[in-house]
């Protein structure tokens, strides 16, 4: 994504006419923008007090001349789908009556046996164990993300949803997504509610029927969800790399309780190690037999690399005749180096570890 080109301000303005609130903004820009180009900024909103879910349809961006006149507008709602033009409200994000903040405790009342008690419950946010972190695009296949723990303070019966960032797709494909799909998964003392989930745009996985979570069994033990999807996973996201739980998405009403339309929802982070590089580069002066020259190597990386990590370059099998040396020291700080070859093709491999 690249900034806005020199912004000189931005002016809120009220919409539509007689209102309070400042729902327009306008920023100025003192540079043009590149046709083609990904801009990205952000601003600070005010959440409303109360919520409608239809009219989650008016959010837009439109481009404006130097006179003020529209250029470009976008239609439809806000939604974590590209290059569609939506009109179902249940599509878009919204508000919704509690965060699970795991810093939070609420009281809940429980009945154990004849007796009810009265609990101090701490929100818990499931978290995802994917099974394998290579992008769809390089391996050709998907992998399986497990969700646990899934827990709530109190009963809960409404429609759930879990939506990806862009660039990862929920697997749809059959059998292999049934294959993926387990209700139970190991650490899980409860069979998930719902059955497999309806697929939307690769990035929705959602449960259009209401689903019953207890809270805790008649002897008073705390039940735990689990859940096991299978995914494919991006080389490089395309949004920021966080997940949204949402309990209730399809309803319009804010609140909690066992009653509560728009009860919960949550945010998960991704994995932070895809194995995936970006932007390699390799460079060289001559071709030449006999001739020593420096090869000259520039990668980036999405993946966040801990001591013991490291890459591995692959020379390629037309690289058997090849001899080729590590870096000197002076450029290797911090960096153990190694140049070897492969045991059955005799390609040139030089190893870098943290």
């Amino acid at each position: 994504l690249d900034r806005l080109p020199r912004p000189l301000g931005c002016e809120g303005l009220t919409w539509p006419a007689g209102a309070e609130e400042h729902t327009i903004a306008r920023i100025q820009l003192d540079r043009p923008l590149v046709p083609g180009s990904r801009i990205g900024f952000g601003l600070r909103a005010r959440n409303p007090d109360v919520f409608y879910l239809e009219q989650q349809v008016h959010w837009a961006v439109q481009t404006e001349s130097n006179t003020g006149e529209v250029v470009e507008r976008s239609r439809g709602l806000v939604a974590q789908v590209s290059s569609e033009t939506l009109t179902n409200v249940s599509h878009a994000w919204g508000l919704f009556a509690e965060f699970m903040d795991p810093m939070k405790s609420v009281s809940v009342n429980y009945q154990a046996y004849w007796e009810i008690e009265t609990r101090m419950e701490a929100y818990r946010v499931p978290r995802f164990r994917f099974g394998e972190f290579q992008p769809y695009l390089l391996a050709n296949r998907a992998t399986y993300v497990t969700i646990m723990p899934i827990q709530f303070p109190y009963e809960l019966f409404c429609t759930f949803r879990l939506t990806a960032p862009l660039g990862y797709a929920w697997e749809s494909t059959m059998p292999l997504a049934e294959d993926f799909f387990d209700r139970q998964p190991q650490g899980a003392t409860e069979l998930f509610p719902g059955d497999f989930p309806s697929v939307e745009h690769g990035v929705y996985a959602r449960w259009d029927t209401p689903l019953l979570f207890r809270s805790y069994d008649y002897s008073g033990r705390k039940m735990k969800y689990g859940l096991k999807l299978g995914i494919r996973l991006p080389w490089w996201p395309q949004t920021a790399n966080v997940f949204y739980m949402e309990l209730g998405f399809s309803e319009s009403v804010l609140s909690t309780g066992t009653d509560g339309q728009r009860p919960l929802a949550a945010t998960i982070d991704g994995p932070t190690q895809i194995r995936v590089i970006r932007g390699a580069d390799v460079d060289y002066l001559t071709g030449l037999v006999g001739e020593n020259q420096v090869i000259r190597v520039v990668v980036g990386t999405a993946t966040l690399l801990l001591p013991g990590e490291g890459l591995l370059f692959r020379a390629g099998e037309g690289s058997a005749f090849l001899e080729c040396a590590c870096p000197g020291a002076e450029y290797l700080v911090g960096i153990a180096c190694e140049s070897r070859r492969a045991k059955l093709t005799d390609e040139l491999l030089i190893e870098l570890v943290v």
